[in-house]
């Protein structure tokens, strides 16, 4: 069940209901101004008249629109059936029950999660990054696998294991975008890393450009600890920078 929204919908009843009345007509020709429901669908609707100077109010959930003529189920989000006359207002309103239908809350926030079917496109910029993956907060451990996500966060565990390895590196930003990753390797010097590309600066400034994680970069990996290791790219990856933090 899909709930409808239109901007500025709002019209007078065009004649009067009872309180147990089901179905509503609004002012000749302004049903179109409410949205078209298929099967399922609803919108909330507010009925308000005034009693002496005070407004009454009365949520409706409307459930069908067969021209000017709406058929709606009644007291709807605590509010009371009551009679209402012809010149009396009705407006489709965002409702604190239409809200709490989209989302979990506690408090303030929002805590649950929000779904679609529909698909979200957002351009691929570090706030949408944020946005969608907490990229540049999250952090991922790996554990012995070898593929390392970039979107899934900034820093990565990476616990291969022994002997030959094959690392993967995914999803890196597009060029354009600068994109980092720290690498905190447990034992890497008892494994043997062939993993993509990097152009390694060595300790003394030069660059060496190998797939072979365990050499040439100017530092033994430990065999039985921790070493950090930064990568970045402004390439989407083609070309990966690295070095051995010591």
């Amino acid at each position: 069940m899909v709930a409808r929204y239109a901007n500025n919908a709002s019209s007078l009843l065009a004649g009067a209901i009872s309180a147990s009345s089901t179905t509503v007509s609004v002012a000749s020709g302004e049903g179109v101004k409410f949205p078209i429901l298929a099967n399922g669908d609803h919108f909330m609707a507010t009925m308000v008249k005034m009693v002496g100077p005070n407004p009454v109010f009365e949520i409706v959930r409307v459930t069908a629109r067969n021209g000017d003529i709406l058929t709606m189920s009644r007291a709807q989000e605590g509010t009371i059936a009551v009679t209402f006359s012809a010149g009396d207002k009705i407006d489709l309103r965002l409702t604190a029950g239409g809200i709490d239908a989209k989302a979990d809350r506690a408090g303030a926030d929002f805590t649950g999660p929000v779904s679609t079917t529909s698909t979200i496109t957002m351009a691929d910029t570090a706030l949408a990054r944020a946005v969608l993956k907490d990229t540049g907060y999250a952090f991922k451990d790996d554990a012995g696998g070898t593929i390392l996500d970039y979107t899934e966060g900034p820093h990565h565990r990476f616990a291969p294991g022994t002997g030959p390895q094959a690392l993967n590196i995914t999803n890196w930003p597009p060029a354009g975008v600068r994109g980092e990753m720290l690498v905190e390797g447990v034992n890497l010097g008892a494994a043997a890393i062939a993993g993509p590309a990097v152009n390694w600066i060595k300790t003394d400034g030069k660059f060496t450009v190998t797939s072979d994680w365990n050499a040439n970069h100017g530092i033994a990996l430990q065999a039985a600890g921790i070493d950090f290791i930064l990568l970045w790219t402004r390439d989407a990856g083609a070309t990966l920078y690295g070095k051995v933090i010591r």
